[in-house]
């Protein structure tokens, strides 16, 4: 949440970003479907981020048309996103009620639901996203770093920090398939699969 505070158009990345996890999803169902290796995602890290960018783009967009300022703006944030984490809390009550797989994403339990290879629910997670928003529209008002002045040396140890952050999404992009091919090649070479 906290990177959106940097962002010049958070609907830009957060649709970009959608994109590249409904590509993950198809890719994945394919791959479980048609080759017959278990690895089905359909809603995962990728789709969380992207939802909670879109999500905050129109609550910013909504609040800077009501001209409200920063702090009320991190409080409005810090608010909702308390409340979705709260949510969790009362959802295992709709657990199994439903059959509608669009309930997934939620965090509730679907009679019938594919079982998946990696998810995260958006209860509570876009609660986090929302708090970390609200933290950086407040530590990071001037879109500047904390530390405007880095020794030497703490430059050469956040480097390659600040390589993995800048390019993430190809570094999250790269190493799924590397990991889940070295685990196929594994439990193949065990007899596992």
């Amino acid at each position: 949440g906290i990177c959106c505070t940097f962002s010049r158009n958070n609907v830009k990345r957060g649709t970009k970003l959608l994109a590249v996890a409904l590509a993950f999803t198809v890719v994945t169902g394919f791959i479980t479907y048609f080759l017959d290796i278990y690895c089905l995602i359909l809603f995962n890290v990728l789709h969380l981020l992207s939802i909670s960018t879109l999500a905050y783009a129109l609550l910013m967009f909504f609040m800077d048309k009501m001209k409200l300022s920063d702090k009320a703006q991190s409080f409005v944030l810090g608010f909702i996103g308390l409340y979705i984490m709260l949510l969790v809390t009362r959802l295992n009550y709709y657990d199994g009620l439903s059959s509608n797989l669009l309930l997934i994403p939620l965090g509730i339990a679907v009679e019938g639901a594919p079982d998946v290879a990696d998810y995260m629910d958006i209860i509570p997670w876009m609660g986090v996203f929302f708090v970390g928003a609200a933290l950086g529209k407040q530590c990071y008002k001037d879109k500047k770093s904390l530390f405007p002045n880095p020794s030497p040396l703490f430059c050469k140890i956040k480097a390659p920090l600040e390589f993995l952050g800048r390019h993430s999404l190809i570094v999250y992009l790269v190493h799924q398939p590397i990991g889940y091919g070295i685990l196929f090649v594994f439990f193949k070479l065990i007899g596992k699969i």
